[in-house]
This record gives structure tokens, sequence and C-alpha cells, in this order.
């Protein structure tokens, strides 16, 4: 795979030709094993090793409806022999090129919700038969799916830290720390990833929650046109709590 890109061969064997060493207190750990984490080549070398396994199963299994990888997140789709056919080249050639499968991440989605395209794989595999899935840390599937599957993103932190922002003290740390770690940016990812017309109960509900928290830091109510103001950037009079509900359909087009 290298000699597609010999240009910069020269400078990855003077970074890897030699372990690095890692020092712990009174030990000395050799650095032996994979790229080194935070190396921005690290990624690229990875990917150069992964794309000997997808040829591969390219290769072998031309029917399959979907070959695609983001690092070491795979998606395969097509006949259950064809799956099964590419499952097992990842099983076999995988440790050849230090790539192990992670059984508790693997899931094997079925759309017929028949019991036999699940036979002939490891009963470790997550089994989902229905079509609700998660993909890439988005959920896919029906609308109470979606939108269950956000709630319990949200529920499960999001309360306890908006609580403590309105506990710290200090309104103007408060509002920067909602404003850049607690708001828009919780949902970019989910109204990116997730057609709007399925999670907008969940962006009302999370818009909502951080107009509340503004509120709550200044200690007073604000009227709906005030409320509207709040979420315009700074340079149309706004703070910049931009409402997920209002991008929603634009994030996901783009």
């Amino acid at each position: 795979m290298f000699s597609a890109f010999s240009q910069i061969y020269k400078w990855v064997q003077f970074c890897y030709s030699q372990h690095s060493f890692l020092f712990f207190g009174d030990f000395i750990i050799p650095s032996e094993a994979g790229v080194q984490q935070g190396d921005p080549l690290g990624p690229f070398l990875f990917c150069l090793v992964l794309q000997v396994l997808v040829n591969k199963i390219h290769g072998s299994v031309p029917n399959l409806s979907l070959n695609n990888w983001y690092m070491d997140d795979g998606s395969l789709f097509g006949k259950v022999s064809d799956d099964l056919k590419a499952w097992t080249i990842i099983r076999v050639l995988g440790p050849d090129l230090g790539l192990f499968v992670n059984m508790s991440k693997c899931e094997l989605i079925c759309s017929s919700g028949s019991d036999a395209c699940f036979k002939d794989f490891e009963s470790e595999i997550i089994r989902i038969e229905n079509g609700d899935m998660t993909i890439l840390g988005s959920a896919i599937g029906l609308k109470q799916h979606c939108l269950n599957w956000i709630s319990v993103k949200l529920n499960k932190k999001l309360p306890v830290l908006i609580n403590k922002l309105e506990l710290l003290g200090h309104s103007q740390s408060s509002f920067l720390l909602l404003l850049y770690c607690a708001s828009f940016c919780k949902m970019v990812w989910y109204i990116r990833t997730i057609p709007s017309f399925l999670i907008s109960e969940s962006c009302d509900q999370f818009d909502s929650l951080v107009l509340h928290c503004f509120e709550n830091l200044l200690g007073a109510g604000l009227s709906k046109q005030s409320l509207s103001q709040a979420r315009l950037g700074t340079k149309n009079g706004g703070v910049g709590l931009r409402a997920s509900k209002s991008h929603s359909a634009a994030a996901y087009i783009s």
C-alpha cells in the first residue's frame, strides 16, 4: 500500500523504524504496538492497513450492496450469504493484520425479521430485527426509536450539567459554559445525521431547557420576543444560543 504514497515513506520510517519509550514513574514501557497516539499520521497509517482488508472483501464478495468503512467502523449490507463471506474474511484475515473484532460493538441487522439470517453468525453479536439501529453514534429507524435514543443521550448527563451551571455562583462563567459546552453544540451531530421531522420534539425540549437555564442565570423570566432574540448571533443583537430545531433541516441537508 505504501507504493501509492512513496513521498512520505522516509518520514514514516524515521518516525516508526524504532520503538519509542513511555515513562511512568520508575517504569519504562516500550511502545511497540500500533501507531503513536496523537500522531496526525496515525489515522492514515491505520487506514492503510485496513484498506488491505477492505480490498479483500471487495474482490471476494463483489455483490455486497455496501462495503463502507470509517476508520474501524465498517458497514456491510447485502444477502446473508454475502455478509457471511465478508464476516469470515474479517475474522480470518483481520488478526494477521493486527485487526481484531470487538463482538460487543458488532450488530447484525435483519430486515426480514427472520431468525434464519442469524443462525450462522456468532451468538455474541447483537441482533436487531426491527430495523431500529445505531451507526456511528447516530440513530437510524422509526421516529419513536430516534426520540428515545436522543432522550437517553441527553437525559443521562445534560440535566446534571445544567443544574451545576446554575449553582456555579458566577453568572458570566456559567453563561460561557452554557454557550460553548452545553447548548447547540450538544445537538449538532444529531441534527446533522437524523432527519429533522423525526426529532423535532427532542429539539424542542432541548432548546427549552437551554433557554430556561439562561433565564435562571439572569435571575428573571424573559418575554417570547426576548427569548427569540437570544437565539440570534451577537452581530444580530442576540447571545448566540441557537435553536437546534430551527437549524435541524438545513443541518441534515448539508
